[in-house]
């Protein structure tokens, strides 16, 4: 999946100046684009990611939630919600009811209108997902790039769990933004918080550079 990524940047003629944001798997994959192809990139934020599975990765009932395919409502939004939004009591209706919602209401009302993913799809992102392991020198390539990197996760999130965010910081050297009471949808809950953010690493990123910036999102 890097180097595909690798090869969509080649074919759009982004060459350089690029602001990546990996979030949750997308996160994993674009700590290994930056750090064998450091040259594309102007910055990077990793988003509700991790490194490797080795840390605590997911609860149990996620596990089970993601390795079986289950779509059963109140378990996914525990999951990628935070437990007091979670609960809440929602009903997904017509696509003229979609103004207004909160964050979980618009997760369901998605969730109800998209095709199933099939278990063999899910079981290999998920399986991507255990295996990835992001090494020292990884770490090394990136923090011997220059690139600016910013990390944030939320404090409820029970997907990645802030363990994974804190240990890329560390090893990275880089600020943690971390977004109290988010699950794993930061860009859901908190998106003008969110985007604020972005813009501003983005921004501190750009006046260090001479290239011209182009968002990208994995």
């Amino acid at each position: 999946m890097a180097l595909d990524a690798v090869d969509m940047l080649d074919h759009l003629k982004w060459k350089s100046g690029v602001h990546l944001v990996g979030m949750s798997m997308g996160g994993s994959v674009a700590q290994l684009v930056v750090a064998y192809h450091p040259q594309y990139f102007a910055s990077v934020c990793f988003t509700s990611t991790m490194a490797h599975a080795y840390l605590d990765f997911v609860s149990a009932a996620g596990a089970h939630a993601l390795s079986t395919g289950q779509r059963e409502r109140s378990m996914r939004l525990t999951l990628l919600h935070p437990l007091g939004m979670a609960s809440c009591a929602v009903q997904v209706e017509s696509d003229d009811n979609q103004h207004g919602m909160g964050d979980c209401s618009k997760h369901m009302h998605h969730m109800a209108r998209t095709q199933e993913q099939s278990k063999a799809r899910i079981n290999s992102q998920t399986e991507a997902t255990l295996v990835h392991y992001f090494a020292d020198e990884h770490f090394r390539r990136i923090r011997a790039s220059g690139i600016p990197v910013l990390v944030c996760t939320g404090d409820s999130d029970r997907l990645m769990v802030p363990a994974n965010s804190e240990f890329i910081a560390a090893r990275l050297n880089a600020p943690l933004r971390v977004f109290k009471g988010c699950g794993h949808f930061i860009s859901m809950q908190e998106p003008e918080l969110y985007n604020s953010m972005l813009l501003d690493h983005f921004r501190k990123a750009a006046s260090k550079a001479v290239s011209p910036m182009i968002y990208a999102s994995l």
